[in-house]
């Protein structure tokens, strides 16, 4: 099957799951490392956050997947999950946001090893800016304060980026848009 037809397939069995995807070349990691470091210097990122968590984003692919070709991010929708802690007969309830819930992770790496294994091609999940990757790809908007927004699933997504050596014929790489009622 060529790249083509297999992105195709791709695609579909992504949107059959309820998740959406897109696919970009392994290029554009130094635009996305660019644009975290210019953020870092101009102050625009807290020191603690970035040294806690950003610091460790992943931006070797090529090193991490020999001949990787390419950005996989898929976008699961994934609503908040409340649960209740109960200590000494009074309950605790505590909303989890859907980007602390790993769970549905294995689940995409074993469907898109499904569609890409049998045809040679390799992946490996991968630490990057994935709600910068997801806007930059077209696959989502920004809204305010970070938050991002996947037509359908709204703000409650998680997403999940992979390399990958899959070809990428072409990709929607662009500037970061922000959704029209929070421009202002």
């Amino acid at each position: 099957m060529c790249s083509s037809q297999l992105s195709g397939a791709l695609y579909k069995s992504i949107e059959k799951q309820g998740f959406q995807g897109k696919i970009v070349s392994i290029a554009h990691l130094k635009e996305l490392q660019k644009e975290i470091e210019v953020h870092r210097k101009k102050g625009l990122l807290d020191k603690e956050l970035y040294d806690a968590y950003l610091a460790s984003f992943d931006f070797e692919g090529q090193r991490k997947l020999a001949g990787a070709n390419s950005l996989i991010i898929i976008s699961v929708p994934q609503p908040q999950v409340r649960i209740v802690f109960v200590r000494e007969d009074k309950s605790y309830p505590v909303i989890i946001p859907p980007t602390y819930c790993f769970s549905t992770d294995d689940q995409v790496a074993d469907l898109l090893e499904a569609h890409l294994g049998p045809q040679g091609y390799r992946l490996q999940k991968v630490r990057l800016p994935q709600k910068l990757l997801a806007v930059r790809s077209g696959l989502a908007q920004y809204g305010k304060n970070n938050i991002t927004y996947v037509k359908g699933s709204g703000s409650f997504h998680r997403p999940v980026v992979f390399i990958s050596d899959f070809p990428c014929e072409s990709d929607g790489w662009g500037e970061p848009t922000v959704m029209g009622p929070c421009e202002k």
